[in-house]
């Protein structure tokens, strides 16, 4: 199977202590790496780096979306996650950015390792949040081309 992703321009984002980033540009990857909390909650505050030029470059972020289900026991957990994803939100709007955003249980269905592998992006993706944010990138760039009538 020989895919060609659409020439898509996109952020994928999987948040958390340690977030995972995907920088696409016309459907190439163009860079992964990890980003702390904390780096990311200044960066909004201040509108610098990396959350200002992720704004400049990038007209849409695909963000893997928190829930907290009734049945969870989360005890006093203080949802960090879900504050992240409000605080990318809040830089998305700043910077007039469509967001997109997925459940991780869809990306991880839609997107395995091979098709990662087969794209020739899975060896440049260190670690568990690069590669799911590539997870969200990829399953963006294949629902898109599903909703234009191309075969998947």
């Amino acid at each position: 199977m020989n895919l060609v992703l659409p020439k898509t321009t996109l952020l994928a984002l999987d948040p958390g202590e340690t977030t995972g980033v995907v920088e696409v540009f016309k459907g190439e990857l163009i860079r992964a790496y990890t980003v702390s909390y904390d780096k990311i909650f200044d960066s909004v505050a201040n509108e610098g780096e990396p959350a200002g030029r992720w704004a400049h470059e990038y007209p849409l972020w695909v963000i893997e979306d928190f829930r907290v289900y009734p049945w969870a026991n989360l005890g006093f957990d203080p949802v960090r996650t879900a504050r992240l994803i409000g605080v990318l939100q809040v830089a998305a709007q700043r910077g007039n950015v469509k967001v997109e955003y997925q459940m991780a249980g869809l990306a991880k269905q839609m997107v395995r390792s091979d098709l990662l592998r087969q794209l020739g992006w899975f060896h440049r993706l260190k670690g568990t949040h690069t590669k799911d944010a590539a997870r969200h990138a990829v399953c963006y760039m294949l629902r898109q081309l599903a909703k234009e009538g191309r075969k998947v």
